[in-house]
């Protein structure tokens, strides 16, 4: 059930704490803010997990997890997004498409969703599959080596930056680039199996969260695995 504190509804100055067994649905206000008035509502949330679930019950689907963490808070009037590990929950969880691509890391996540900018603290992982056609996918000429399935590690800190909105229609998070520091791993699968690691790196991507290009930099080394063949190579700089 859920447990409303005993507040005056005139009452602003004092912090509101709301707890539940279950979930709590959050729906959008049908008005728009008219920013007059200055708003210093910030919004705190804890769980054993937490999840953040997207809702479509319209359409008839089943909800489905976007974050999973052990507490959040949220600033409406700056659209800043602060996930949180803790005790019951080691890892903060964005999962980027219904396809099984996701972002975990076992540091804390600050997403700036005005500036569609989030800063990962590592170490942590990122899990990448192919769409299965739930948005539109635009391969660039080239990039057919990069558009398998792939797993990428990094020792520090990610740079994420999103594609306009954080967010598509279809509830995917869409992917512009990200930049990787403190060491990375990645193995990317296609017709080959191509490995590769470096001290840090940079990806860009193409529509549906695809690898288009990946730029590594400092003690770069890559092999590759065939059906029938297999190479090693090492530099300084590589892009793939």
């Amino acid at each position: 059930g859920t447990r409303l504190p005993q507040i005056p509804a005139d009452d602003d100055t004092t912090d509101v704490i709301v707890t539940c067994d279950g979930g709590i649905v959050v729906k959008p206000m049908d008005s728009l803010y008219d920013g007059k008035t200055a708003i210093s509502l910030d919004v705190q949330v804890t769980g054993k997990p937490l999840l953040i679930q997207r809702l479509d019950t319209a359409a008839g689907q089943a909800p489905y997890t976007m974050v999973q963490c052990q507490s959040l808070q949220y600033s409406p009037s700056q659209e800043v997004l602060k996930l949180f590990v803790g005790e019951f929950e080691k890892t903060v969880r964005l999962n980027m498409n219904a396809d099984g691509g996701f972002l975990e890391t076992t540091g804390n996540v600050l997403w700036d969703r005005k500036s569609s900018y989030a800063l990962v603290d590592g170490p942590g992982k990122m899990v990448f599959e192919p769409s299965t056609g739930k948005t539109d996918t635009v391969t660039n000429t080239g990039t057919t080596t990069l558009s398998g399935p792939a797993l990428v590690t990094f020792g520090q800190k990610m740079d994420v930056f999103f594609a306009e909105t954080p967010q598509s229609a279809q509830g995917e998070m869409a992917l512009a680039a990200v930049n990787l520091a403190g060491g990375m791993k990645a193995e990317m699968k296609n017709s080959s199996t191509l490995r590769t690691q470096a001290e840090s790196a940079r990806l860009e991507f193409n529509p549906g969260n695809q690898l288009a290009r990946v730029e590594l930099d400092g003690d770069v080394q890559f092999s590759s695995e065939a059906e029938k063949s297999k190479s090693q190579a090492q530099a300084d700089k590589a892009v793939l």
